[in-house]
C-alpha cells in the first residue's frame, strides 16, 4: 500500500504544480505581454535607464562629475551592458530595452523551477515553484519586466539560487559576485551563499568563498580607477549618506529585499 500511496501523492504534487504553473505563468505572460510594446515610460525610471544605455554605446562613462545633462543612477553598471546590446540590435526604442529585461524574468521562472526540482527531489516541485513565481509578480511590484536595472540582477541571483541548491558552489558564488555588479542588494545574497558554502563544503569551499570576494573587491576597485572615483561617489557614497529616517532606511532596506526574497 505505501508504494501506491507514494505514487498518488506524486502524482497529486505532480497535477497541482503544473495547475500553478499554468495560471501562474498564463497571469505573468499576460500582465507582460499587454505592455512590453509600450512607446511610452511605464514608470518614471525607464527613460533614464535608456539614457545609461546609450551613454554606453557612445563611449561615454556612467560614472563622471555631476552635469545638468547627466546624472547617473546609484547602480552598479553590469545590468545596463545587456539593455546596450538590444539598443543597439534594435534602436533607441524602450521596447528593445525591455527586451534583456522580459528575458532575464524568463529566466527567473527556469532558475527557480530548477532550484525546486534540486530541493524536492523531481515531480512537480519545479513546476510549483515557476507557478508561485509567476503568481506572485504583482506581490512583488510588476515592474521587472521594465527597462531597470532590477531583472538582470534577480536572474543572476536566481541562477545563483539554483547552483547553490544543486551544491554548486564557485557557480553559485561567481553569480552573486556578477549580482553585486548589477544591484548592490546582491552583496547579502552572497553573504548567504558564501556561509552555505563554508557549511556545506567545509574547508574546501574556504578558497571558494575567499576568491569570491576578492573577485568582488577587485572589480570594485577597477571600476572606481576607470571612473577616478566616481563610481564610489554614486554607488556608494550617495546611498550611505541620502539622510533618511531611521526607521525609514530600516524599512527601505527590509522591503526592498523582501521583496526580492
Amino acid at each position: 500500500m505505501e508504494p501506491e500511496a507514494h505514487s498518488g501523492g506524486s502524482r497529486f504534487v505532480a497535477l497541482l504544480g503544473g495547475a500553478v504553473a499554468v495560471l501562474g505563468l498564463g497571469y505573468l505572460a499576460v500582465c507582460v505581454a499587454g505592455r512590453a510594446s509600450s512607446r511610452w515610460p511605464l514608470e518614471w525610471m525607464e527613460g533614464a535607464s535608456v539614457a545609461h544605455a546609450l551613454r554606453l554605446l557612445h563611449g561615454q562613462s556612467l560614472y563622471a562629475a555631476p552635469s545638468g545633462e547627466f546624472i547617473p543612477f546609484v547602480y552598479p553598471p553590469l545590468s545596463y551592458l545587456p539593455m546596450a546590446l538590444s539598443v543597439w540590435l534594435w534602436g533607441p526604442e524602450l521596447w528593445a530595452a525591455r527586451v534583456p529585461s522580459l528575458l532575464a524574468l524568463f529566466a527567473c521562472a527556469v532558475a527557480l523551477g530548477r532550484a525546486a526540482r534540486h530541493v524536492s527531489g523531481g515531480g512537480g516541485g519545479g513546476l510549483l515553484a515557476a507557478g508561485l513565481f509567476g503568481a506572485g509578480y504583482g506581490y512583488g511590484g510588476g515592474f521587472v519586466d521594465l527597462a531597470r536595472v532590477d531583472a538582470v540582477f534577480l536572474a543572476l541571483i536566481a541562477w545563483g539560487v539554483e547552483r547553490s541548491c544543486a551544491r554548486q558552489h564557485g557557480a553559485a558564488l561567481a553569480l552573486c559576485v556578477l549580482g553585486c555588479f548589477a544591484k548592490q542588494h546582491a552583496v547579502f545574497f552572497l553573504m548567504a551563499a558564501s556561509a552555505w558554502a563554508l557549511l556545506d563544503g567545509g574547508r574546501a569551499a574556504r578558497r571558494l568563498v575567499l576568491g569570491a570576494w576578492a573577485g568582488l573587491g577587485c572589480g570594485v576597485l577597477w571600476l572606481c580607477y576607470a571612473t577616478d572615483g566616481w563610481f564610489w561617489t554614486y554607488c556608494v557614497t550617495v546611498p550611505g549618506r541620502h539622510g533618511l529616517d531611521a526607521r525609514l532606511l530600516f524599512s527601505s532596506l527590509f522591503v526592498d529585499l523582501g521583496v526580492y526574497l
